[in-house]
């Protein structure tokens, strides 16, 4: 069984790639915190994900950079070759269903107080 579940933070601009005529994928990274603190700290975990073709849309068009998601999907394993020569791999999320949970909150203008003697009424 190959399937994992996250909540976290969209932490990165979600970019576009057409792949052919008939397939695309999106492509941005989630940050998540551990359920636990280790040593009395929170640690923060960012993992690449891939949404493709309506998934992926669908993220496009209503998520951005910040807002909270929930994510289900599968891990895959990308091997490749360094510069240098040296082998390595990464592991992302190729995401099947999203939740939209929350939009990054976005700060708003003070308030402006109005007294009690200031009200026509």
């Amino acid at each position: 069984m190959n399937q994992c579940q996250l909540i976290g933070r969209i932490a990165s601009d979600i970019s576009y790639q057409p792949c052919n005529k008939d397939r695309s994928v999106r492509k941005f990274a989630l940050a998540f915190k551990e359920a636990r603190k280790v040593n009395g700290e929170d640690d923060s975990y960012f993992i690449d994900c891939e949404a493709w073709d309506s998934v992926g849309e669908r993220i496009d068009k209503f998520c951005k950079k910040g807002d909270l998601v929930g994510i289900s999907g599968r891990l895959i394993q990308h091997k490749y070759i360094r510069a240098d020569g040296s082998k390595a791999s990464r592991i992302i999320v190729v995401v099947s269903s999203i939740e939209f949970l929350q939009p990054k909150k976005v700060e708003e203008d003070p308030k402006e107080e109005v007294e009690d003697d200031d009200l026509p009424f």
